[in-house]
């Protein structure tokens, strides 16, 4: 080992000499080294010190553009309910003639919107006079007195409105919607709560709380009282900062019904619509959002200069002297590392490129990660799903219920096997998968997260249903097969039963069939079967099942349907189907035919779908007995046999 500059080898000088030299060196590198640490340390303390000041107040700048985003995007969508109920054709049919039976069904349409969104309190028209033409309220508020149209300043609420207009364009009234603030001022306490190094509020346009995310609200001083300095500063400017000994304020006026550039579309619609705050217009109502960081928050030192600095020094001058017995180690730890670095993107490449999805979500259901190949599927990028999206957010309604009876299961048990789910690509389109999920456990058998294997059933499904086409199709006409006709029919008997209606059924069959095949062929004769098939489905209702049951035989069963109205329908096919030509390709003359026509009612005689085909068809041969190229009806339910 070499000496120091200066000092001796200990082996050739005297030991206590050697060690006050060493001492004399360790002294001076320990004065020069806290000299430096001195006249670097205090700027660079400074500089520290404004730096972290930029950097919360650029990341508190994203905490106000988050909540700009979040009030406009409530809003635009309480601007858009009021926007579709003015122009709807209901509104619009009242308006033109307001009627009692059209202001009954205009109630009903505005009471289904005032249920189905909680947030609302009550929806109201008006004409030019400001006469109430129709209001709604929740069910809950019924037994309470009216509000005031001037009731915006209730606690919480707000009372926005619109002009409306008659088919002929002439305004003909308002629409008033009154609404709740809790839901998004709850919102915007839970979402500012998650940071707990600052205090976010919301203040109104007169200095009074909307919200905070630590202090109550209901404090005896406001806003404006209890930061006049601030209070003024926002008074002067929209955005800004000001530092105080309380710390630092940010703050930003917010138009909740006036859009930012980057939704310009909308914001035209919404002025297009008229759309007002009260007496107030989009741009006068405003709000303040305001984001205090205390002052101890930006003053906090990092921890080596509030550390001794005999202390630091005294661990800068060791490191100098151990740094080189650690340079082996470092090179070694480097190695290793760069080829676990290398290990783990290969796994990764292999997690990432798989052929079928991967993901992994913890025990609120929420995604932690998920492969490319997933993604891909879905249309969505990795930062727009991992640690944002719950699994039942990327999934169908009937999907999610059905994974949030099964999620308990994986919990306890450890696996889900084979569910099928429908998931809800990116551009709305559902993506079929099959899902198998193991659970990852604590070693107190507490549920930490899952590792999920999708599969893409797109292709499984098409071909499951075109083998589902295929057995349920008759292969010549595309009609129904005798199979299906019977499941389709069974099931349409039923819900009649249910409901009391009429049930027909038709049985169909061409006159002289086997003279057709004989005399132009078996190819003529499926262009008669495939022409008598377009010519019925054009002619039926789309509610009429109709198949083919075999040969040139036909069914057509007919729901709500009493026995005149089938007899006059199978007279229309008849007399369609005998006026029909159907050219032949072998250049010979078309082709004319003509059908019988059998047709009965359901009574209960015939209560299965057996006994009315056959009944039907019993009335079939009666029309071929009695010269073919007719409609015959079954005779009605028969008298009780007598005992005599």
């Amino acid at each position: 080992m070499s000496s120091f500059p200066g000092t001796q080898h200990p082996m050739s000088a005297n030991k206590d000499a050697f060690n006050r030299q060493v001492l004399r060196l360790a002294g001076a590198y320990l004065v020069v080294m806290m000299s430096a640490l001195l006249a670097l340390g205090w700027p660079l303390h400074e500089n520290y010190l404004r730096s972290r000041v930029e950097v919360i107040e650029a990341r508190e700048q994203g905490y106000l553009s988050m909540v700009d985003y979040m009030v406009h995007k409530e809003f635009l969508e309480m601007a858009g309910d009021l926007g579709v109920i003015s122009n709807s054709a209901v509104l619009t049919e009242f308006l033109d003639r307001p009627q009692p039976l059209l202001r009954q069904r205009l109630a009903l349409a505005l009471e289904q919107v005032v249920h189905n969104y909680g947030r609302y309190i009550d929806l109201q028209v008006q004409d030019p006079q400001g006469r109430i033409l129709v209001q709604v309220r929740r069910t809950q508020l019924l037994e309470q007195p009216p509000l005031p149209l001037d009731a915006t300043d209730a606690v919480n609420t707000l009372r926005i409105h619109t002009p409306v207009f008659n088919s002929r364009r002439q305004q003909a009234g308002t629409v008033h919607l009154r609404f709740h603030l809790d839901e998004l001022l709850d919102t915007f306490a839970n979402v500012m709560a998650r940071n707990p190094f600052h205090q976010a509020m919301l203040v109104g346009p007169d200095g009074q709380w909307l919200r905070s995310s630590q202090l109550q609200t209901d404090k005896p001083l406001s806003f404006a009282q209890q930061y006049p300095a601030v209070w003024a500063a926002m008074q002067r400017q929209h955005t800004g900062a000001l530092q105080t000994h309380q710390g630092l304020f940010l703050f930003s006026t917010l138009y909740p019904l006036e859009l930012p550039p980057s939704a310009l579309p909308a914001s035209a619609i919404l002025q297009h619509q008229g759309i007002t705050v009260a007496a107030q217009q989009p741009s006068q109502y405003h709000w303040q959002a305001v984001i205090l960081v205390p002052r101890e928050l930006l003053e906090e030192s990092p921890w080596l200069w509030r550390s001794h600095g005999v202390v630091v020094g005294l661990l800068l001058f060791t490191l100098v002297f151990i740094s080189w017995m650690l340079a082996e180690r470092k090179v070694s730890t480097n190695v290793e590392r760069a080829r676990e670095q290398q290990n783990a993107q290969e796994i990764a490449a292999l997690y990432d490129q798989a052929p079928c999805g991967y993901h992994s979500f913890d025990t609120h259901g929420r995604i932690l990660r998920m492969n490319l190949t997933q993604l891909g599927w879905l249309g969505y990028s990795r930062h727009e799903v991992q640690n944002r999206l719950c699994l039942t957010d990327l999934l169908t309604p009937a999907s999610a219920v059905h994974f949030k009876k099964l999620f308990p299961r994986l919990q306890v048990s450890g696996q889900l096997r084979d569910i099928a789910l429908n998931m809800v690509r990116k551009d709305g389109s559902i993506l079929p998968v099959l899902l198998n999920a193991t659970a990852e456990m604590s070693p107190q058998g507490e549920f930490l997260f899952s590792r999920t294997v999708c599969i893409d059933m797109t292709e499984i499904q098409r071909l499951q249903q075109a083998l589902e086409r295929r057995a349920n199709t008759d292969s010549l006409t595309g009609l129904c097969n005798r199979r299906h006709f019977f499941e389709l029919g069974v099931r349409e008997l039923s819900h009649a039963t249910r409901q009391q209606r009429p049930v027909a059924v038709c049985m169909l069959d061409i006159d002289h069939f086997k003279q057709v095949n004989d005399t132009y062929g078996h190819a003529a004769g499926d262009t008669v079967l495939m022409a008598l098939a377009h010519s019925l489905l054009q002619q039926l209702r789309d509610t009429d099942i109709l198949a083919r049951l075999g040969g040139e035989e036909f069914a057509i069963l007919l729901p709500d349907t009493p026995l005149q109205a089938a007899q006059e329908i199978a007279e229309r096919l008849r007399s369609k189907l005998a006026a029909l030509s159907v050219p032949l390709d072998n250049q010979k003359p078309p082709l004319h035919f003509t059908v019988s026509i059998g047709v009965a009612l359901r009574h209960s005689s015939n209560a299965t779908l057996e006994d009315l085909l056959r009944s039907a068809d019993v009335a079939l041969y009666a029309a071929k007995a009695a010269g073919r190229n007719r409609v015959c009806v079954a005779s009605p339910e028969p008298p009780e046999p007598s005992n005599s």
